[in-house]
C-alpha cells in the first residue's frame, strides 16, 4: 500500500506537458470517424419481404454448399434422363394400325376367356375334416390312465 501512495504522490507532483499537437490531430480525427454514425435508411418491402428467405438461404444452403450443389447435379442427371428416355417412349407408342388390330383382337380373347372362368360350375365343397379324437401329447395320456 505504500508503494502506491508514493507513486501517486510522485505523479502529483510532476508537472503536465503538452502534447504534440500532430498527435492531437491525428487522435481527433480518428475519434471523429468513429463517431460518424451511417444514416438509418428504412427497410423497403422487398428488404422485408424477403427477410425470411435470406434467413433460410444464410442458416440452410451457405453451410452445405457441396451437399446442396451435389443435389442439384443429381436432379440434373434425372432430368437428362428422363428427357432422353421420352424420345424412347412417343417411338414406342406409334404403334401401326396392324399392330393396333392384334393388340384388340388379343383383348376381345382375354375377355372372352375370363367370361368362361367366371361362369365354370361350381365344385361341391370338400367334406370338413374329421375330427381327431386322439390325445395330442403323451402327457395326455399319462394323465388320462393315472
Amino acid at each position: 500500500m505504500k508503494l502506491d501512495n508514493q507513486f501517486e504522490q510522485r505523479l502529483q507532483r510532476q508537472p503536465l506537458r503538452e502534447m504534440p499537437p500532430a498527435w492531437r490531430e491525428e487522435i481527433l480525427a480518428a475519434a471523429d470517424n468513429n463517431r460518424r454514425v451511417p444514416p438509418v435508411r428504412e427497410p423497403t418491402f422487398a428488404a422485408t419481404a424477403f427477410r425470411p428467405l435470406a434467413t433460410l438461404w444464410r442458416e440452410l444452403v451457405l453451410p452445405a454448399r457441396m451437399t446442396w450443389a451435389s443435389i442439384a447435379a443429381v436432379w440434373v442427371v434425372i432430368g437428362i434422363l428422363s428427357l432422353s428416355q421420352s424420345d424412347q417412349i412417343t417411338v414406342a407408342a406409334r404403334v401401326s394400325p396392324a399392330t393396333r388390330q392384334e393388340l384388340r383382337a388379343a383383348s376381345e380373347q382375354r375377355q372372352e376367356l375370363l367370361l368362361e372362368l367366371a361362369l365354370l360350375p361350381t365344385t361341391e365343397p370338400a367334406e370338413p375334416p374329421k375330427p381327431n379324437l386322439q390325445p395330442r401329447s403323451q402327457r395326455q395320456e399319462e394323465f388320462l390312465t393315472a
